[in-house]
């Protein structure tokens, strides 16, 4: 007999009604749930305590998500994956029933209503290894010595989150993209982090109080990391050096880093295991930088960004022919770099397969590809 293991359903205009969602619960054998943005009834939301079997449920953006349907949620003893998220009714006091979900290993609450306090609650669940707090209304902190995941991306930062966070050493993935309040001495204290894989601080720092080499330096205690976003951030002239360190590193976002200089340049171009490289909006990138770094060391570049920097021209694409890896270039809102120069491309650099030039996106087929098509052709007629 057929057993439905899984339902989806996202409900921008409200069109779900409490009858239509009280027949998913007969559904007994259901083990993962998404109704997203509906409005049904406190009442028809507290029968999913009937979907014993369930592992993942995703009410995100239900409006009359409340304590009663959390309550009844907590009785769900195998669930693994829950997400919350953009549930104005919710506050912590209602949360804090999530305590009885043993089993939880994810959690979702984006854009809830957090209180400054510890998050104590979230503390006992252990198995709880990824963690996303987006945009609390707060500035929540925990301390989960479990944790491999955690976003405060737009939260509020203080110096006890930051102290907590340097205790949970099992980290790989960290988001603090907009966090506010994110100081030099935060992101100094992170250099506890050693198992990090992942780091992402979008628009750190600020103009009154730039990042620095002596800051960064935190990173240099982080071996494993492999992905790192510093886009937007306010850094001061050779903040970049002590990336020379992650000899793991294979992407890097710098976008909107206005102050990179050559001698940033050459700390990037070390980075011999580079694959993703971001320089968009780098406004003080020159043709002379790029020409000196790139070829030599960033042979192994798959994808490379430098779109909306005025100052580079022509002149960088005999540079680019060299990056003979390359499967993506974004060379878009270059004013001084021609659609003429961007062909002399498809014919140097037998990998490429998607260029976003000021002519607009284009799909190329791999000059590899087309030796494959040309050969099954060949060999279907007979030749």
């Amino acid at each position: 007999m057929f057993a439905l293991k899984g339902f989806t359903l996202d409900d921008p205009l409200g069109n779900l009604s409490t009858t239509m969602f009280q027949s998913l619960i007969w559904l007994h054998r259901l083990q993962q749930l998404t109704v997203t943005h509906s409005v049904v009834t406190e009442a028809g939301l507290a029968g999913v305590s009937r979907l014993v079997h369930l592992t993942s449920l995703n009410l995100m953006g239900t409006a009359n998500l409340s304590h009663v349907v959390v309550k009844a949620i907590t009785s769900l003893s195998k669930l693994k994956t829950l997400d919350l998220s953009s549930c104005p009714l919710l506050s912590q006091p209602a949360l804090e029933d999530l305590s009885r979900l043993t089993s939880l290993e994810q959690l979702t609450l984006r854009r809830c209503s957090l209180s400054d306090k510890r998050l104590t609650f979230l503390e006992v669940l252990s198995r709880l290894t990824v963690l996303d707090l987006t945009e609390c209304s707060a500035k929540p902190w925990v301390q989960i010595p479990q944790l491999c995941a955690l976003n405060l991306a737009g939260c509020r930062l203080r110096t006890i989150c930051m102290e907590a966070l340097a205790t949970m050493t099992a980290l790989q993935n960290l988001n603090l993209d907009f966090a506010c309040m994110l100081s030099n001495d935060h992101i100094f204290a992170m250099s506890a982090l050693v198992e990090l894989t992942s780091l992402s601080m979008q628009s750190c720092g600020s103009d009154t109080s730039p990042i620095g080499c002596w800051t960064l330096a935190a990173l240099q205690h982080m071996p494993k990391l492999a992905d790192l976003n510093l886009s937007s951030g306010h850094l001061t002239p050779l903040a970049l050096l002590p990336l020379g360190y992650l000899t793991y590193l294979t992407r890097l976002e710098l976008a909107e880093c206005k102050t990179l200089c050559t001698a940033d340049m050459l700390i990037v171009s070390s980075l011999h295991r580079l694959r993703q490289l971001n320089l968009a909006s780098c406004h003080a990138l020159r043709d002379a930088s790029m020409q000196r770094v790139l070829p030599s060391t960033l042979q192994h570049l798959t994808a490379l960004t430098i779109s909306r920097n005025d100052a580079l021209t022509d002149a960088i694409m005999p540079t680019l022919c060299g990056l003979t890896s390359l499967r993506f270039l974004g060379v878009s809102d270059c004013a001084q770099v021609s659609e003429a120069a961007v062909d002399q491309l498809y014919t140097a650099l037998p990998r490429l397969q998607k260029v976003i030039s000021n002519g607009g996106e284009k799909d190329v087929l791999p000059l590899g590809a087309i030796n494959d098509a040309s050969s099954c052709l060949a060999e279907s007629s007979g030749v």
